[in-house]
């Protein structure tokens, strides 16, 4: 308790007060003793202050204390706290002022950090303290580089703001947010969320690990958990129903008005877009043509670079560059140097108001501080705010400026499928000050919210960066270990409390998809209701490639698709593989027709038909294939 006293008094010590003790007689002890606190909770008072980053700094100069008072550990800031905690180097001293506590219903970030616990109560404790003598503030030493203090907000876009809360606000299709990479669309739609109280289903970023089953996988759990189960069922266990039922379940689930304050970003559909149109009409293509067409309460948005010809029925909002006087504001808030009229005019003139590119004069400008670079004709200069070449080059630029450590960091945060916590970044070793330099640098992406920031990698990372340097063995392991963790933390099996099915369903996915393509095949958790999304990929890659005479490409996709079939043995794309594979061996060839035929029937894509009017095609059977192609319009 001396400790505690000698520190508050040497203003190194934060109190922390957890639920319910705003509004009581706490306050009232807060005022004799001349001491204030910080909630965790959304709550204040005169005397507790808003939980912020500022609030805490007295516990930041290296002999720090936090103590947290009465916390029952479902506080709305204890996420953001321990990230702060670990952030810190050395750690504060932490003590807790219970009579007693249960150390699990800790959060496990909580649960791993060394607490010194005080059996009092939070009146009993404070009138064991000594009143503190009022005395001018110590100013606390900053720990942190100046990068620190750079704080993005958004900027701008009143009337796509206005457009997009207004289609939100309404049943109807769902809503498209298009533009080029980095014109910011995340932002506007993170930016719309935080001014609502919607339930936010877990996002899911379209790529090679996971398309069409991760979407109906999401949207199976989402419409269980008001009340409608019939896609789960149908989707879980061997007997799964036909392509046609699917697309019928998936329609009535999006037209429940129990999904009205939901909100299910997608995003990354540009990445399975060939020439901005689908290269071929599979299992996905279909659902989400359903999907485009449906009206619903739910907020479905979709972020992307492209439409398809499909997507006509979406309700879009194509973002162009920043106006000139939103561009100021954005880079007074990069701290570029101080500019006049003309300087910004020839700044939008050259960029055209895209983000991604004033950020870019923004960062070099402040190297040198003065907007000399403009001098060079060729400096950030696009055609338009849509000229993808040269924000690739920008950001590329940007990349090639980070030392060894900042990439590996970078590169480890485009493993995460979507926008991640600081606390799970932190617990990879990309700690506050990192993530700092990453911003700072511009090239890694923040979101906002009401309680803590996530972060992000930009798409076109994946575009100026090579596979191998971003999806690592070893850290893909790590993080599917994480996430398969958080899977079991929110399932029935092991949560009998609180689970969360939706969640727990999110994390496996992207779990399995990471063990899978580290090729740790034997740790992916086999679940009800499959996912075999990146064995769909894998496979299909490999049968694409060309004959080798040292390894059997077309063998290992034969193995691959088996596998998948045991954990789905009705899945379209698997049966459709299944009979690609064949054509490759001459084997098989006689007995393909009535293999085409059987799985057809379990199973039907378009793609199917496409396959066997190619193979009739190349059996000089022009008639068969004419027929197929005309049954396969009609049906």
């Amino acid at each position: 308790m001396q400790r505690i006293q000698q520190a508050l008094q040497e203003q190194r010590c934060v109190l922390l007060f957890g639920d319910g003790l705003v509004g009581t007689a706490v306050e009232e002890e807060l005022n004799k003793k001349n001491l204030s606190a910080v909630s965790l909770t959304e709550d204040v008072a005169t005397l507790i202050k808003r939980f912020s980053a500022d609030a805490l700094a007295p516990a930041a100069n290296g002999q720090g204390m936090l103590v947290l008072v009465e916390p029952d550990f479902d506080e709305a800031h204890l996420e953001a706290l321990t990230t702060f905690i670990e952030s810190q180097n050395p750690r504060p001293q932490l003590f807790l002022i219970a009579k007693f506590y249960n150390k699990f219903a800790m959060p496990m970030s909580l649960m791993n950090l060394k607490f010194t616990h005080i059996k009092s109560n939070a009146v009993g404790f404070l009138r064991s303290l000594t009143p503190i003598e009022a005395q001018p503030a110590t100013p606390v030493a900053a720990t942190l580089p100046q990068t620190q203090s750079l704080s993005i907000n958004f900027v701008g876009r009143e009337s796509e703001v206005q457009q997009v809360s207004e289609f939100l606000a309404t049943n109807g299709t769902p809503v498209c947010l298009k533009g080029i990479e980095g014109i910011g669309k995340r932002a506007l739609i993170e930016h719309v969320i935080t001014q609502n109280e919607w339930v936010r289903v877990p996002e899911l970023r379209i790529n090679q690990h996971l398309n069409g089953d991760a979407f109906l996988g999401r949207l199976a759990q989402l419409f269980a958990s008001v009340g409608n189960d019939a896609l789960l069922k149908g989707l879980s266990g061997k007997k799964r129903i036909s392509i046609d039922q699917t697309l019928k379940l998936v329609a009535e689930g999006l037209g429940s008005d129990a999904l009205a304050n939901h909100c299910f970003v997608v995003s990354g559909l540009q990445n399975i877009l060939q020439h901005g149109e689908f290269g071929s009409v599979g299992l996905f293509e279909m659902v989400l043509e359903t999907v485009w067409k449906t009206e619903t309460s739910l907020k479905l948005v979709f972020l992307t670079s492209q439409v398809p010809s499909m997507g006509a029925p979406l309700r879009t909002v194509e973002l162009n560059g920043l106006s000139i006087a939103d561009a100021g504001k954005f880079l007074t808030m990069w701290q570029a140097p101080e500019f006049n009229e003309a300087d910004l005019t020839a700044i939008v003139e050259r960029t055209h108001g895209h983000p991604l590119a004033l950020r870019y004069v923004a960062i070099k400008a402040s190297a040198v501080g003065d907007y000399s670079n403009l001098s060079n004709e060729r400096f950030a200069a696009m055609t338009s705010a849509h000229d993808f070449q040269q924000i690739r080059k920008i950001y590329g630029k940007l990349t090639q400026k980070l030392d060894t450590d900042e990439l590996k960091a970078l590169n480890t945060v485009a493993v995460y499928n979507t926008a991640v916590s600081a606390h799970d970044l932190t617990a990879r070793g990309i700690n506050r000050k990192m993530r700092a330099a990453l911003i700072a640098k511009g090239v890694l992406e923040q979101t906002m919210s009401k309680t803590y920031h996530r972060y992000y990698a930009h798409d076109l990372l994946y575009n100026v960066s090579k596979n191998e340097s971003i999806y690592n063995y070893d850290t893909m392991e790590t993080i599917a270990e994480t996430l398969m963790e958080k899977s079991k933390d929110a399932s029935p099996r092991f949560n009998k409390s609180n689970p969360d099915p939706l969640w727990e369903t999110s994390y496996l996915q992207e779990a399995n998809a990471l063990f899978w393509a580290a090729r740790k095949r034997k740790r992916v958790w086999r679940a009800p209701l499959p996912c075999v999304d990146i064995i769909v990929g894998t496979a299909t890659e490999l049968l694409s490639r060309g004959p080798n005479k040292k390894v059997d490409f077309a063998h290992i996709a034969e193995l691959q698709i088996k596998d998948g079939l045991q954990q789905a043995p009705n899945h379209p794309e698997l049966l459709l593989l299944e009979v690609k594979r064949a054509l490759k061996d001459n084997g098989k060839r006689k007995k393909i027709a009535g293999m085409i035929e059987e799985r057809r029937s379990n199973a039907f894509t378009p793609n199917f038909a496409v396959t066997e009017a190619d193979f009739f095609m190349s059996s000089r059977q022009p008639e068969k294939a004419i027929k197929v192609l005309q049954d396969a319009v009609e049906k």
